[in-house]
């Protein structure tokens, strides 16, 4: 039987079958995610369909980014990546410079009349995603973040993330019905925790 490692190998070599496999083993935990993330925020002008396909940009980064050597399991690094690029489009949703996927302009788009100049050919590609080592660095970083918040309180936990939401100090502290210096203090041990775990 092919294993998880196997199969990422094959996609990697630009295996098709193989990543519609892997795609439909964890497609149930995507839209999970998906439909948790908009329980929990209800965000304006946002389906969970959009969620879901935020959700499979994380998966497709996870596949890409994982390493054996991280020292974590496959599934738990694809659940990290998945919430990791839900948690980025609410933050864009929040800030009201969030537009739905369908909304988008593809790259492919002609731009000239003799149908020669595609709008991928005037953009520069300032995406950091396709920036290999970047993406290796944050991705590590998603690691020690989630490795981290499982050492801490229940409490400690939902302001760390009400915090990666976008939410304000003032909006924290209203919500856990705490002091915004509470608040401020409960990120910063957090963060030192964090640089901390880094260097292990």
């Amino acid at each position: 039987m092919i294993g998880d490692y196997e199969y990422l190998y094959m996609i990697r070599q630009h295996n098709n079958d193989a990543m519609e496999i892997v795609f439909d083993k964890f497609k149930n935990l995507l839209w999970r995610r998906a439909h948790d993330f908009m329980a929990q925020q209800h965000p304006q002008g946002v389906t969970v369909e959009d969620m879901f396909q935020e959700a499979a940009v994380g998966f497709v980064e996870a596949i890409y980014a994982y390493r054996e050597d991280m020292n974590v399991g496959f599934a738990y690094f694809i659940n990290i990546c998945v919430e990791s690029s839900i948690r980025t489009a609410l933050r864009k949703c929040r800030s009201r410079s969030y537009t739905q996927l369908d909304n988008r302009l593809s790259l492919d788009m002609v731009i000239s009349e003799d149908g020669a100049l595609f709008l991928s050919d005037v953009i520069e590609d300032k995406n950091i995603r396709n920036d290999p080592y970047f993406m290796m660095q944050y991705f590590e970083g998603q690691v020690i973040q989630s490795q981290t918040l499982a050492t801490i309180s229940d409490t400690e936990r939902y302001i760390y993330t009400l915090k990666e939401d976008g939410f304000t100090y003032h909006e924290i502290a209203i919500l856990t019905r705490k002091s915004t210096k509470f608040i401020d203090n409960t990120l910063q041990k957090i963060r030192h925790l964090m640089v901390r775990n880094s260097y292990e």
